[in-house]
């Protein structure tokens, strides 16, 4: 739960240098770990935190053939097209 509440203040104030490889951690473990409330908050936080590691590391998850993989293209698909809603209907 601490995790969320990392990830939903990242979203809202953004992340400094020194902290960014540790947030990208928390954002993948929540991807991939088994909470699942509120999927769609992890592409605002995404977009505030875009890097090309992340980004690998996405690309990386998305090949799994698991949910992880699925919320990891979603993550990706609103990362390439910003234009697109990241929102609970989504």
């Amino acid at each position: 739960m601490e995790g969320i509440c990392i990830l939903r203040a990242t979203a809202r104030h953004g992340v400094s240098g020194p902290n960014r490889a540790a947030v990208d951690n928390v954002l993948l473990a929540a991807l991939t770990g088994p909470y699942r409330a509120n999927d769609w908050r992890y592409t605002r936080v995404a977009r505030g935190i875009d890097s090309g590691p992340l980004r690998e590391a996405l690309e990386s998850i998305a090949t799994g053939g698991d949910d992880a993989a699925l919320r990891a293209a979603f993550v990706l698909s609103r990362l390439d097209n910003p234009s697109l809603s990241a929102n609970y209907r989504s």
